[in-house]
Parts: C-alpha cells; structure tokens; sequence
C-alpha cells in the first residue's frame, strides 16, 4: 500500500493512491487533507503471488473512495494496457453510473497531459 498527497495550497492537494485498495489510510487521506484531485490506480490488478487481492482499486474500491473524498475529480489512470488488470474502463464507469458519480470522473486520453 502507499499512496501520496501533494499540497501546493491548503485548499488545492492531489492525492495519488500509487498501488493500492480502499481501506483505512485512505480514509485518513480523506480527514487530513482537502483533496481535490485524486488520481487512482484502479483496474482491479490481480497477480498469481497474491491470490484474488487486488493490488490497486477495484471500481467498488474507487466508489468508496470517491464518497470519501467528496470534494475530489476523480482521473483514474493504470487500468487498462496490462494483463493482469481484471476490470476494464467500462466497468468502472458503469459501476460509477450506478452509485451517481459519474460526473466526477475525468479520464485523461493516453499519452496526453491533462490540467488539474
């Protein structure tokens, strides 16, 4: 697990989760910072070593993070390209769809810098 927030401005951080699961410490993220862009390693990276834990975000995973981190635009990057990534671009978004959050995604095009 690890994860890093950048603080230019006590009101303007940016959380990037790095290679890691909702649990706890992102919660505490939540708490101590006021994030409003969180970039989130998501498509569910599963590998042999580890069994069925995911190494970064399942879209259920980034949801609760989302709700967490409730002032945050959501870019979800390194999700899709690799084998072992077990959910696609689309299942995040029809999983954020679902649960209302869906405006608060913005995907960056690859190979391309976005603004945040």
């Amino acid at each position: 697990m690890i994860g890093f927030v950048l603080e230019r401005e006590a009101e303007n951080a940016i959380y990037l989760s790095g290679d890691t699961v909702w649990y706890e410490g992102v919660a505490e993220v939540a708490a101590r910072f006021r994030v409003r862009t969180a970039v989130l390693f998501m498509g569910a990276a599963r590998v042999e070593a580890v069994g069925d834990w995911p190494l970064t975000f399942t879209a259920e995973g980034a949801i609760e993070a989302a709700r967490a981190l409730a002032r945050a635009t959501i870019v979800p990057l390194h999700f899709e390209g690799w084998a072992h990534f077990s959910e696609s671009r689309a299942q995040v978004e029809r999983a954020f769809a679902a649960a209302g959050l869906a405006d608060r995604l913005r995907w960056p095009p690859p190979g391309r810098s976005i603004e945040i």
